[in-house]
C-alpha cells in the first residue's frame, strides 16, 4: 500500500489505484462466494457482471495481495 492506495486489476485487465478505504479483505466463505459469483457471471456471458462487480474485483485483488 502506498499513501492509502492499493494497486488493483479488473478482469478485463484494466489496472489502477484503489483507495484503501474502498477495500475489504475477503477470506473463507466470503471469498469462495465471491469467486463463485464471478465465475457464474462469466459463464452466463453477462457483460454487466464485469462492471457491476468492479468494487468486488478491487477487493479481491487486495485480498490476494494481502
Amino acid at each position: 500500500m502506498k499513501d492509502g492506495f492499493f494497486d488493483g486489476e479488473l478482469l478485463d485487465g484494466r489496472r489502477g489505484l484503489v483507495p484503501s478505504n474502498f477495500i475489504q479483505k475477503l477470506v473463507g466463505e466470503d471469498l469462495l462466494e465471491f469467486h463463485q459469483a464471478v465465475v457464474q457471471g462469466l459463464r452466463d456471458g453477462d457483460d454487466s457482471a464485469s462492471t457491476n462487480i468492479a468494487h468486488d474485483l478491487a477487493q479481491e485483488a487486495v485480498a490476494l495481495m494481502g
